[in-house]
């Protein structure tokens, strides 16, 4: 149990002398609980709030890495990545005895899937938010027949429904998008 323990100890020597005694006191932690809370998904530009847990809840906490938190010695800080993170919360007890929790955030583009070129001023290309945070994106588009219609390093200018500067037909179409970049999903 949490508190303190008292031992006692005695030395009696085979050599006739005295007994001798001494006591030490011991506090014991039980219980020790370091709860990084649940992981989760946001899309790019977002935030979430992580909600930490720690017990005895007198010790110094801390969150890693520090970037894109608004707070790293508080329990439960608003967490702003821009890629897909692995946080750590980090429990130091009064006591000295450390202990950690990690939790992920997934973090997702919110990648569009309809256009509609007809030049309404709506939907008129393939607008593909936060996708200028990767210069090095490449973005890749295929017709039903897996014939590549559309392709780009960098996507400085959205997809307009053409190829070769030819409307293409209402159907589906299919992209690969590698942001060339770790941490990003799709």
């Amino acid at each position: 149990s949490v508190g303190t323990n008292t031992f006692i100890w005695s030395i009696d020597p085979e050599n006739g002398c005295d007994i001798l005694s001494d006591s030490i006191s011991i506090f014991v932690e039980d219980d020790l609980i370091v709860d990084a809370g649940a992981g989760g998904e946001i899309l790019i530009g977002s935030s979430v709030n992580l909600f930490g847990f720690v017990n005895p809840p007198a010790g110094d906490i801390q969150w890693s890495p520090p970037d894109n938190l608004s707070c790293i010695n508080c329990i439960d800080p608003i967490a702003s990545p821009i890629q897909t993170t692995v946080y750590t919360l980090s429990y130091l007890t009064p006591l000295g005895c450390l202990q950690s929790d990690s939790l992920e955030i997934k973090v997702f583009l919110d990648i569009p899937n309809t256009i509609t070129p007809d030049d309404d001023g709506v939907n008129d290309v393939w607008n593909i938010p936060e996708i200028e945070k990767f210069p090095d994106v490449s973005v890749q588009i295929f017709n039903r027949w897996g014939i590549e219609v559309f392709s780009s390093n960098g996507y400085n200018e959205p997809w307009d429904g053409t190829t070769d500067n030819e409307e293409l037909p209402t159907g589906s179409y299919f992209y690969v998008i590698n942001y060339n970049q770790q941490g990003v999903e799709n």
